[in-house]
């Protein structure tokens, strides 16, 4: 897709609800990442048994953009 990174693209959350749609009635685990604007208990209340707060690719942006600050 070629969005790495671009969180606020609306497509990128079509193709995650679409995603989560089709794995909740498979009897799957649905997992992901916390969305922004969403609080965890919204993301439990939709579905996800396992919501990640932090994850690597936010230490990484934030360290990329404080050397661009620099």
């Amino acid at each position: 897709m070629g969005l790495l990174s671009h969180f606020d693209d609306p497509q990128v959350w079509e193709l995650v609800a679409h995603a989560a749609s089709r794995i909740r009635p498979s009897g799957k685990y649905l997992a992901s990442t916390l969305h922004p604007g969403k609080t965890c208990r919204e993301m439990f209340d939709q579905g996800y048994g396992l919501i990640l707060a932090s994850k690597d690719v936010d230490f990484l942006l934030n360290g990329v953009k404080a050397m661009r600050l620099s």
